[in-house]
Order: structure tokens, then C-alpha cells, then sequence
């Protein structure tokens, strides 16, 4: 199997496309850039996506948002004509919202829900069990981030009040992603680690959520610019040790939830769901094997 980062794309694309036979089947990969939030992520799909007509394209699991003006208008028509022009696309959708909205615009593409991939980790890491410290802040510093700061002070006067320390940090990597699979598994895991370290995880980042349900650590979740946030933990919806924050909370309501957490009132953690298995069942039935 070859594996090809989307910057190897951009800069080598006419060589890597001379390795690449009609019998392969190309994944691309998933996450939360499918629409014209992160347009050169998107530009890479498509350009893919024309390149290679006679191949079997799969597209690991995506939160789908197109905004709703004039600039989200137009790259939607262009992805729509781009997409639905490829007769063996398959689409993974990672949430019902980003699924509907595929299935309406996508109709001549493979459609089907998926929870995101970083799931499949859940039964194939052994996190350490470890003296737990303090809260974790993973917080957007991009144009995702809607959280308002006055709010994010105020919880962190509350935990300075009942002498709570606190970290932040954005989950992002400050260096380019490396090309080694066994680096970038490492940082995965450290990443697990640092996660596994704190009594509760706040965030604004579904991923900082998924971790956070990973490694048992109780999670404070605020939406995003999109709906990947809210429809995203739908996956997670019985899980009591996940709360998503909504617009109508105020800062007494998540004082609350922080208490819940610190006493470990009702929140069950180990909740067993077999996301591997959904995974694996899903891309065997994509690949036909």
C-alpha cells in the first residue's frame, strides 16, 4: 500500500500519478475540511477526484459544511458537479447532519455514515492509569473558534477559586505532520498520554472529545463555527462523562458540570461501544471483501 500527504499531492503530482493503476482503490482521508471552510483541502479532493475517473475513491469519514453565502454558493456548485461526475465515489459521512447533506447534493456518489476514524482507537490503545491533576483547556485559535473568551475567563477564575490548576492547549502540532506512520502514531499516543494526565478536558474540538472519551477523562464540549460539534456526539449521546454545551448554558450550568465531574457523580465511564468493529464492517463492505 502507498501512502501520499496531501502536500505530496501538490507538489509531485504527476510522478505519484504514474504509480497509480486503474485496479487501485484511493482513500482520502477524512476529518472535518469537506466544503469551503479549509478551500485548499478541498481543492486537493477535486483535483484528485478528476484525475483519477477509473478508480474506486473512498473518503474517510467528513463533517460536510458549505457555508450559506455567495463564496459557499459557488464551491458547492463546484464540488457538486466535480463529485457527482466520478461513478465510484464512496462518502463517508461522520455525522447525520454532513449524511442528509450528502445525500441531497452528492446523489450520484456512494453515501454512508460512518463515526469519525479516530474511534477505531478505542479498543487498540492501552492508556496508563495515572494520578490524575488539574483541567485541560484544547481550544480553537483558528476561524473555527466561536467560543467566547469572557466565558473561558470566568471558568478559569472559577477553578482558580476552588484551587484548581489548569493547562492550555490547542491539540495542534506546531511542525508540518511527519511522513512516517510510526511518528505520527507516537504523537497520537502522546497526545493520549497528555489527555489521560487531567481530571476533566474542556474543549471546543470534536477530536479533543473523542480523545478525551478514549482515555475515560471527563470532557466539557463547546460547538464550533459548524455543525461538527453537536451533530458529531451524536455518536456519544448515552455517554454521561461527555457534556455538550449548547448557546442557552451560562456559566453557573458548566460550574455544575465541573463539580459533577471532580466528585465523580453518575458519570460512566468504560461505556463500551464497539467502534472498531463499526469501522472495520464499513470499509469491508466499501471494499467489497
Amino acid at each position: 500500500m502507498k501512502e501520499y500527504t496531501s502536500n505530496d499531492f501538490i507538489y509531485a503530482k504527476n510522478v505519484i500519478c504514474k504509480f497509480i493503476k486503474d485496479s487501485d482503490i484511493i482513500f482520502l482521508s477524512g476529518g472535518g475540511n469537506l466544503g469551503n471552510l479549509w478551500i485548499l483541502e478541498e481543492n486537493v479532493r477535486r483535483d484528485i477526484i478528476s484525475k483519477f475517473k477509473n478508480n474506486e475513491l473512498i473518503i474517510l469519514p467528513q463533517s460536510i459544511y458549505f457555508s450559506n453565502d455567495e463564496n459557499g454558493i459557488e464551491e458547492l456548485k463546484k464540488s457538486k458537479r466535480i463529485y457527482n461526475s466520478h461513478n465510484n465515489l464512496t462518502i463517508m459521512a461522520r455525522d447525520k447532519k454532513s449524511y442528509d447533506f450528502a445525500k441531497e447534493y452528492f446523489c450520484n456518489n456512494k453515501i454512508i455514515l460512518s463515526p469519525d476514524i479516530v474511534f477505531s482507537l478505542c479498543n487498540n490503545i492501552n492508556i496508563p492509569i495515572v494520578n490524575r491533576e488539574g483541567i485541560l483547556f484544547l481550544l480553537r485559535t483558528d476561524k473555527e473558534k466561536i467560543t467566547d473568551d469572557q466565558l473561558i475567563e470566568n471558568i478559569k477564575l472559577y477553578l482558580s477559586s476552588i484551587n484548581e490548576n489548569y493547562v492550555i492547549e490547542t491539540n495542534l502540532l506546531t511542525s508540518a505532520v511527519p511522513n512516517c506512520k510510526l511518528e505520527r502514531e507516537n504523537i497520537v499516543i502522546n497526545q493520549l498520554n497528555n489527555i489521560s494526565k487531567y481530571k476533566i478536558c474542556i474543549t471546543d474540538r470534536l477530536h479533543g472529545a473523542i480523545l478525551s472519551y478514549i482515555t475515560n477523562t471527563p470532557c466539557i464540549v463547546f460547538k464550533s463555527l459548524d455543525h461538527k460539534i453537536e451533530y458529531g456526539l451524536e455518536w456519544l449521546k448515552d455517554v454521561k462523562s461527555i457534556t455538550y454545551i449548547d448557546e442557552n448554558k451560562d456559566i453557573e450550568y458548566i460550574k455544575s458540570i465541573i463539580n459533577k465531574y471532580l466528585n465523580n457523580e453518575n458519570i460512566n465511564l468504560n461505556t463500551n461501544i464497539d467502534f472498531d468493529k463499526q469501522i472495520e464492517d464499513l470499509i469491508l463492505n466499501i471494499i467489497g471483501k
